[in-house]
This record gives C-alpha cells, sequence and structure tokens, in this order.
C-alpha cells in the first residue's frame, strides 16, 4: 500500500472504487490502459504510485487549477471511513474523503441541513479560493468537529 501522497488516500478508499473508476482516480489523466496490480500494496513494474513511497506528506490541489486545497496530514475518519460513495437527490454519485481542514477551499451559500450524507450535520458546498471549481462540501454541526469532503476526481497531489 502506498504509505504518502494522494495514491495512498486513493487506496484506503479503493473499495468503494470500482474497475476502470479506480484506475482513473489513481491515475492524474486518463484511465491507464495498464492492469492494476494484482496484490494490493505491491506496485506493478514502472508503476507512477510507486513514487509516492519515497515523498513526505503532500499538499492537495485543485485538479482544474493546481491551488494547494489541503494536506494528506488532514485525512480524517468519518463514521468509520476516510472514504464514502454518496448519491445526491439528483442521483449524481461521487466519491468523496473526509479532511479535518481545506484551507484551499471557501464555503459557498448558507448551510443546508437537508439531504445532509452526515446524521446530524449541516452542508455548504466548498470552492476552490483561486478558481471557484466546486471542490465538494463543508459539514458542521454545533457539538461536533466541522469537516471537509472533496471529489475525488476534482483533486490531485
Amino acid at each position: 500500500m502506498p504509505t504518502t501522497g494522494l495514491a495512498s488516500i486513493i487506496w484506503s478508499a479503493s473499495g468503494l472504487l470500482k474497475g476502470p473508476e479506480l484506475q482513473q482516480a489513481r491515475s492524474p489523466g486518463p484511465a491507464p490502459d495498464k492492469a492494476l496490480p494484482n496484490i494490493p500494496g505491491q506496485p506493478a513494474p514502472n508503476d507512477p504510485d510507486a513514487e509516492f513511497e519515497q515523498r513526505q506528506p503532500s499538499a492537495i490541489s485543485c485538479r482544474a487549477c493546481g491551488q494547494p486545497v489541503t494536506n494528506e496530514r488532514f485525512r480524517l475518519q468519518v463514521e468509520g471511513q476516510h472514504g464514502h460513495r454518496v448519491t445526491n437527490p439528483h442521483g449524481i454519485e461521487f466519491l468523496i474523503l473526509c479532511f479535518s481542514q481545506a484551507d484551499g477551499c471557501l464555503n459557498a451559500g448558507h448551510p443546508y441541513r437537508q439531504h445532509s450524507w452526515f446524521k446530524g450535520y449541516q452542508w455548504q458546498i466548498a470552492l476552490c479560493r483561486r478558481c471557484g471549481a466546486h471542490m465538494g462540501w463543508y459539514f458542521s454541526q454545533a457539538e461536533k468537529d466541522a469537516f471537509f469532503t472533496l471529489i475525488v476526481d476534482r483533486i490531485t497531489d
């Protein structure tokens, strides 16, 4: 298993991804033609994720403009998981990752309680501070710590 970088975050949430979406999430661009390694945690020959084994915790950035939005050290488990597969009321599915902090995001709009994916929490849209891209959501509650959820295909390291 990769131990640092976005590759490790996606690896930890990979049980939520299936087939081609797992390959696409692991890749900074279009899904590669090569198959994923058969043994979780063992990089394939010439696997670009192998480089993450050597790196320190790194910034996670907006895929659209490159603005750093959080850091992997702010990874957070919510309801026992770092990654969640969620569906909005319009039937659009997202794979999201939870972070305790995302200073590169700006919360937009009023907090809403309706349709929250996390019981007792209200949500706001989280946008990239630089380009305004929709990065995910900010969840808050009076009695618990707030957190961000970032959409996997909107971030890169």
